[in-house]
């Protein structure tokens, strides 16, 4: 059994070791998105909108695998507390059987019925021929993602987070070579346009795919716990089946999330195009804050899980409190610049004075909140940790779903842009609140014997 680490600064090394790796990855593919756009503007505008129009539908079929992720991270982290490998090679093995049938036959139906799908997302007809190809082609590197993507959240949990960094940098950086190849096609390739920018995207995941399972065939031989063949041919319903309750209230929060955005989004489109750009941007902003306070979640997540599987509260609580600490300071830090220079991170994204003006000051605003989203990332990640994922799963139901789209519909007549923030930070600051108030069950979760 893992001896309780006593000394803060084990804590705090141990957190940094760990979310280091989570930060730097969820920086990189975000960065990496942000060149892979860029780099379709030679296509033309009617060729980036077709490829804008394919992101939805796709989002919509990856939401579900990140909350199942999530699930198998935990579950990784609390076998390898206990350092039971046969169980962390079954755990593996059923994660992959269910991850690679959720991704066939989703992947076909969206490939068979992708005109439907692309018109209900506002595709028309100069851009729905270009959409579904994209669509079509993209949907064999969402479903080599995913299998790696399951992969990878064993790693996480078993103490081995660098290697999806690693992967992942990997299979994005042979993305945008070949993007830059097969889009403007240069010296024997062929020029595809916005086409070619999707089969880079499955060549990437082709390689990620590939080297996740050397790396993850490797680690396990570096622990002496080489994964036998058998293994894949054991009946895997039942830690299936154990996966997808513990993955289900995540699974339900994504959704209530994206109706949530959804409903509050109809309203602040009324406001106007420059309004609505600079909400956009504003959310663009805010989601750099997220990331670090996202990865240090997940961290805390992982150790957590630890804790519970040892039935061990003073680890889970040193822990969550040291993770809350670290996400607080990386939130003020952004809060700060959000307050001190608003200006220069709104020219970043729009040249259009009327969106400086406006969002410079809102941003003012939004640096207020941002260590309250903080705390209630890294509790609702230490629930999610030791088995009490329900419950920052209805938080967020009631205040995304209820109190933002409320408010924004009240604010944003007269408040514009602002009210939309100030529906924003009453949900996050009535989520932190609620979670703060649960968070003695926590640790009384993981001090309760099986």
């Amino acid at each position: 059994m893992k001896e309780p680490i006593h000394s803060k600064e084990n804590v705090y090394r141990n957190l940094w070791r760990t979310g280091l790796p989570i930060f730097a990855e969820l920086l990189l593919v975000s960065l990496f998105q942000m060149v892979d756009a860029a780099m379709l503007k030679p296509c033309g505008t009617i060729s980036i909108a077709a490829v804008g129009l394919t992101a939805e539908p796709v989002n919509l079929l990856e939401f579900a695998f990140f909350a199942l992720q999530t699930a198998v991270i935990a579950r990784a982290a609390g076998l390898y507390a206990k350092r039971d490998w046969p169980a962390v090679h079954r755990l593996l093995a059923a994660v992959l059987k269910l991850v690679l049938s959720a991704v066939l036959v989703l992947s076909l139906i969206f490939a068979v019925f992708a005109g439907p799908i692309l018109r209900l997302f506002g595709a028309d007809a100069q851009t729905l021929p270009i959409a579904v190809s994209y669509l079509r082609i993209t949907l064999l590197a969402f479903a080599m993602r995913r299998i790696y993507g399951a992969v990878t959240a064993v790693l996480k949990g078993v103490d081995a987070p660098r290697w999806s960094f690693v992967l992942n940098l990997i299979a994005n950086a042979v993305n945008l070579v070949f993007d830059y190849l097969l889009i403007n096609g240069v010296g024997p390739f062929p020029r595809m346009g916005a086409v070619g920018a999707a089969v880079a995207t499955v060549l990437g995941c082709v390689v990620g795919l590939v080297l996740s399972f050397v790396v993850c065939a490797r680690y396990f031989h570096a622990q002496n716990a080489p994964m036998s063949a058998a293994v894949w041919r054991e009946p895997a319903r039942e830690t299936i089946d154990r996966i997808c309750r513990e993955a289900a209230p995540m699974v339900s929060e994504k959704v209530m999330i994206r109706l949530g955005i959804f409903i509050s989004i109809q309203r602040i489109a009324l406001l106007g195009a420059t309004a609505f750009a600079t909400y956009r941007i504003l959310i663009t902003l805010q989601q750099f804050s997220m990331l670090g306070s996202e990865a240090i979640s997940t961290t805390v997540l992982i150790f957590v899980s630890q804790a519970y599987a040892n039935r061990d509260p003073d680890e889970a609580r040193r822990y969550t409190h040291g993770g809350l600490c670290l996400a607080a300071a990386f939130a003020s830090v952004c809060a700060l610049l959000f307050f001190v220079l608003p200006a220069p991170l709104m020219t970043l994204y729009s040249d259009d004075p009327a969106v400086i003006t406006r969002g410079a000051y809102v941003l003012r605003f939004i640096a207020f909140y941002q260590p309250c989203q903080a705390v209630a990332l890294v509790y609702a990640g230490a629930m999610r940790g030791c088995g009490l994922a329900k419950i920052p799963s209805m938080v967020t139901t009631i205040g995304i779903v209820l109190i933002r789209p409320v408010l924004v519909y009240l604010l944003t007549p007269s408040l514009g842009v602002l009210g939309a923030w100030l529906a924003i930070s009453a949900d996050e600051i009535f989520r932190m609140i609620v979670l703060l108030t649960r968070r003695g069950r926590l640790y009384r979760a993981c001090a309760q014997t099986t």
